[in-house]
Parts: structure tokens; sequence; C-alpha cells
């Protein structure tokens, strides 16, 4: 994974798409293009577009 790659931004990034398009409008290239990380990235820190927002969840529910 990329030194640069920020967890918490990227989390916080997708959560605003997910906001203002909801969960069913919002595509992993959406998430891609906002986040500016690659595939790989995605699938090795969330592995799915599910994943991401369980994630992103349970981020901003503690």
């Amino acid at each position: 994974m990329n030194q640069d790659f920020n967890q918490t931004k990227v989390i916080s990034q997708a959560m605003e798409l997910f906001w203002n398009k909801g969960y069913e409008a919002t595509t992993i290239e959406d998430i891609l293009k906002v986040t500016g990380v690659n595939m790989n990235e995605y699938n090795e820190a969330f592995g799915s577009k599910e994943q991401l927002y369980l994630v992103a969840f349970n981020y901003y529910s503690f």
C-alpha cells in the first residue's frame, strides 16, 4: 500500500459521498475519483463498497 495512503481521510471522503449521493448511487469509481486511491489500494484496505461503508459507519458511530 502507498505510504501516503491515509485511511481516515479515505473514510471521511467516502462517507461524504454516501451522505450526498446515497449508498446505492455512490459507485466505487466515484470513491476512487474523490479519494485519489487506486483500485489495488482500495481492495487491499476495504475489499468492497459494503465493507468501506461498514468501516465508515463504525468510525462515525463511536
